[in-house]
């Protein structure tokens, strides 16, 4: 178990951050792994010189093209304002960096999955799940335990619109009833949400054609949390190897979760749920629709092919 592994509570951590020697640990674990090549492994050009070169060019190329990207700037940016005000936002807690280790898949070893049990024992009335890609597998046995234990669960993925993989999304749909039927509660992001969340999205004079969600979380009680780089798919529970900050802060994880409350809101997502005669619908500030929204009949296309292929395991 996680908690038995890390035993976080005998730690005295007064800072939000986690210990840098817990990071610089893990930095060492990779780099040292028999599983890590260096880049000229891989390319001939891959030498100090040539990235320096590409560098150059790069700078040159921008520095062309400064009207379009004329919010980003190129010069060194002074932070020493920012920096001050910085601790009067910020929340006490305590923080700790794990990750899966690098080793191959078909080796028995911790893996990050753990996170999930260990942070859902302690909670009792809430747990908010945020992640783009999902396909839950053996988590929907997990989740209707909990929800029998009268914890009520939140989770909000991206929708097919606000997918940038269809084909993970193909994969994830034939389990909105499954999830449904655990008693959670499934919400899907908008592909174009409300003004408030676009205007933090785009960045003039850059304007996305529509929006994803990226975020990935997953938020107990609003007292602990866990944000990193795992998604709720085979891919990120089995293949890859991931990593997060493991977070026990009231007052900075409160705040997560009322912004992950405006990201499920009716301007902002699709609540799914399934009709007295036993149809799925998708509701929000837009309407209801008996079917789920997309960008384009393309994306519909693609989505029916994608489908067929038997590469669940993959995603």
């Amino acid at each position: 178990m996680f908690y038995e592994k890390y035993n976080f509570r005998d730690l005295d951590v007064l800072t939000i951050g986690p210990d840098v020697q817990e990071i610089s640990s893990a930095y060492d674990e990779y780099w040292n792994s028999d599983l890590s090549y260096p880049g000229t492994a891989m390319s001939e050009d891959a030498t100090f010189e040539e990235l320096q070169s590409r560098r150059k060019d790069l700078k040159e190329y921008l520095n062309q093209n400064n009207e379009v990207l004329a919010s980003y700037p190129l010069d060194t940016l002074n932070w020493e304002e920012e920096l001050l005000n910085l601790p009067e936002r910020m929340h006490t807690g305590v923080g700790h960096f794990i990750q899966d280790q690098p080793v191959a898949s078909d080796e028995e070893e911790y893996r990050l999955e753990d996170m999930l049990r260990y942070l859902s024992a302690p909670s009792h009335k809430e747990i908010i799940i945020v992640t783009p890609y999902l396909i839950p597998g053996k988590l929907l046995e997990r989740m209707e335990k909990l929800e029998s234990e009268g914890v009520r669960i939140k989770i909000i993925t991206g929708s097919m619109g606000a997918n940038n993989h269809t084909a993970a999304h193909s994969h994830y749909k034939k389990y909105r009833r499954p999830i449904l039927s655990t008693g959670a509660e499934l919400y899907e992001f908008k592909h174009d949400p409300s003004p408030a969340i676009r205007d933090i999205s785009d960045v003039e004079p850059v304007e996305a054609d529509f929006i994803c969600l990226h975020v990935k979380a997953i938020v107990g009680d609003r007292q602990r949390c866990f944000i990193g780089s795992l998604n709720l798919d085979p891919r990120a529970l089995e293949i890859n190897t991931e990593n997060g900050l493991y977070i026990e802060s009231k007052g900075l994880c409160g705040q997560l979760a009322e912004q992950f409350d405006i990201l499920m809101s009716p301007e902002n997502a699709w609540r799914v749920y399934v009709n007295d005669d036993n149809q799925l619908r998708w509701e929000s500030s837009s309407g209801t629709v008996s079917f789920q929204p997309a960008r384009s009949f393309w994306q519909r296309v693609s989505d029916f092919f994608w489908r067929l292929l038997p590469i669940e395991s993959q995603l």
